[in-house]
């Protein structure tokens, strides 16, 4: 990695944008953060009329053209507008136990290829089922030692959360290609980056001293602009406690 951060471009949504993606957003289409309790709402509904949504890893699918099978009447209706990752990993669908709970982090690697070969399914040619956004959660507590964890590898839901100010941002759905592993801010992931972007540094020492209560007026102004920028970007997830 460089020494500097690049300067925010102006506009919304003002990351950049890689190459490869230039010119074809408008096509993809629109994608949205999910709290728990609005995916609920993503059941199909009893007069049949909503949406029918299940989150896999965190990924939500709509999987509205199986009505037959997750609607009101369906064999899966149980798991119409859940997150059903941990049911589908222990082979546990109708387990109302499994389909309450987000935790992953007693599954086996067995578990996990379980997932990954439904996840290809759900993304295969079989089903089609569109991505139509990603699961996060509302009210996170973290210190720096435990936010260390969502850098997109180390945790079971490929998570990475970016800490600016004492807010947590989700910058999984819309920002992988940068914080992602080998992403130009990859270094960025799991760390508090409040510092390091108010002073347009990649230096590791800027993430490892993150305080701001040195920063000049411009410094100060440049964290601004960028908080602007995840604000309008990404979820914000919660909190970052006992910062350095």
């Amino acid at each position: 990695m460089g020494n500097a951060v690049a300067t925010p471009p102006a506009g919304p949504n003002s990351l950049p944008v890689s190459a490869d993606r230039r010119g074809s957003a408008s096509k993809e289409p629109s994608r949205q953060h999910f709290t728990v309790s609005q995916l609920a709402i993503c059941n199909g509904g009893v007069d049949g009329k909503r949406p029918i949504y299940i989150s896999i890893k965190s990924e939500v699918y709509d999987v509205s053209s199986s009505r037959e099978l997750y609607g009101p009447s369906g064999k899966y209706a149980a798991l119409a507008g859940k997150d059903i990752t941990r049911a589908l990993a222990l082979g546990k669908l109708d387990d109302a136990k499994e389909l309450s709970t987000l935790e992953l982090s007693d599954l086996t690697p067995e578990h996990f290829q379980t997932l990954d070969e439904w996840l290809t399914k759900f993304q295969g040619d079989e089903h089609k089922y569109t991505n139509v956004g990603r699961l996060v959660d509302s009210d996170m507590c973290l210190t720096i030692e435990e936010l260390l964890l969502f850098n997109g590898v180390d945790n079971p839901r490929e998570t990475i959360l970016v800490g600016i100010d004492s807010v947590v941002y989700d910058v999984t759905m819309n920002g992988s290609e940068f914080y992602g592993p080998g992403g130009m801010y990859g270094d960025f992931a799991g760390r508090d980056a409040s510092k390091a972007l108010a002073c347009m540094s990649l230096e590791e020492e800027a993430l490892d001293n993150p305080s701001v209560d040195d920063l000049t007026p411009e410094q100060r102004k440049t964290l601004d602009d960028w908080i602007k920028r995840f604000e309008g970007k990404y979820a914000i997830v919660g909190k970052l406690t006992g910062k350095k």
